[in-house]
């Protein structure tokens, strides 16, 4: 069984024929990745040719109903416990069952990647903790990739950048060896040497997420090659992390500290909900000086929606999606996710999964087009 490749961030509806027509047609998805196992299901009325195609059809029921070109994937839950998708560039495999009649009448499988054989990846230097993702003919803008206060790195967004064109680095700025422990006094001297790394004296867009996305609009602020913020569900710049009265960020230019309202972290086994239990004491947001594209969600129940001033002659590109949680990644991705582990507990991160798969997709094109009109500046 040679797995048909497709990107991760591009749509590919499963068509299968020589069906009975008309009859109720099940189709289950199964991705295994580390230690977790993913499970779909969709049904669907073959048509009178005996064809079913998830991409355009109507699922009757499953983990998703109605019409979704994606819904088989984005739908897909974890058998494993409230694990969260992971954002390793892994090439990821998943093995379509067919049934009819309660029996298997076709099996097939898809593999998913995110950079393909026209990106390099190399180790970040200067003594960083990182990958770069370099595409063949590199065309467009490079990206400086932020993960979130999870640690880490988000390589997948990384990869997927490259993808598109853009030189990119997945940067892990806490939680390592020779890096700082905890999310607290992160030299933006280490975020300097990455850009240097990445684009050299040339111009950078940045791309994070809660708050690497925090961290980007610090970054816009204080660092001169910086031609671009793309920020998903940031913090207010500043703002401690969870149960810290420390400023996350050090060195010139870092915003002051402003402690969260010393949020207890939660006790084994409970599940938290920061954003319902904090507001930022600030009634004025942060102002915005260079191109910035926020991404802000209607349910997010780990950062209040931020709210920023736009400068005269500064451009501020704001999108808002009602119903969505904190989770925001590439799209086609499980988004049945809403909770993660947090120390002893859990994390409440809100939404629902079909508004959440929204929120993905409106957030990645529209991030993609924001860094192509950044190539055009």
């Amino acid at each position: 069984m040679n797995p048909t490749p497709v990107r991760i961030d591009a749509v590919c509806g499963l068509t299968f024929r020589g069906l009975s027509p008309g009859r109720p047609t099940t189709v289950s998805v199964t991705t295994t990745h580390g230690a977790d196992s993913w499970v779909s299901l969709g049904t669907f009325a073959a048509d009178r040719d005996g064809v079913v195609d998830t991409g355009r059809m109507r699922s009757i029921a499953g983990t998703y109903v109605g019409r979704s070109s994606m819904g088989i994937f984005w739908s897909q839950r974890c058998t494993t416990g409230a694990a969260v998708p992971s954002t390793a560039a892994d090439p990821v495999t998943s093995t379509v069952h067919v049934r009819q009649h309660g029996e298997i009448v076709d099996v097939t499988a898809v593999q998913r990647f995110a950079d393909g054989p026209d990106v390099e990846q190399r180790p970040a230097t200067k003594g960083l903790i990182g990958t770069v993702y370099l595409p063949a003919r590199p065309k467009r803008i490079p990206v400086l990739v932020l993960g979130g206060s999870e640690g880490g790195q988000n390589d997948l967004a990384a990869a997927l950048m490259a993808a598109h064109g853009h030189p990119s680095m997945a940067l892990t700025y806490f939680g390592a060896a020779g890096l700082r422990d905890r999310l607290e006094e992160v030299p933006l001297e280490y975020l300097a040497a990455a850009a240097e790394d990445l684009a050299g004296t040339g111009p950078f867009a940045v791309y994070g997420v809660s708050k690497g996305g925090e961290l980007a609009l610090v970054l816009g602020a204080t660092h001169p090659a910086v031609a671009g913020v793309a920020a998903m569900v940031p913090s207010f710049p500043g703002v401690s992390a969870l149960h810290s009265d420390l400023q996350p960020w050090s060195g010139p230019g870092a915003p002051s500290g402003m402690p969260m309202g010393h949020v207890e972290p939660p006790h084994a086994g409970e599940l938290f909900a920061p954003g319902t239990a904090f507001r930022t004491t600030r009634a004025r947001g942060p102002r915005t000086t260079v191109p910035t594209l926020l991404v802000t969600t209607g349910d997010d129940t780990v950062l209040p929606p931020l709210r920023m001033e736009v400068p005269a002659g500064k451009t501020l590109e704001r999108v808002h999606i009602q119903g969505a949680g904190h989770l925001i990644q590439p799209p086609h991705l499980p988004t049945t996710a809403t909770v993660a582990p947090y120390g002893d507990g859990w994390l409440l991160l809100g939404g629902t999964p079909a508004r959440n798969a929204l929120a993905n997709r409106t957030a990645w094109t529209r991030t993609l087009r924001f860094l192509r009109l950044l190539d055009s500046e």
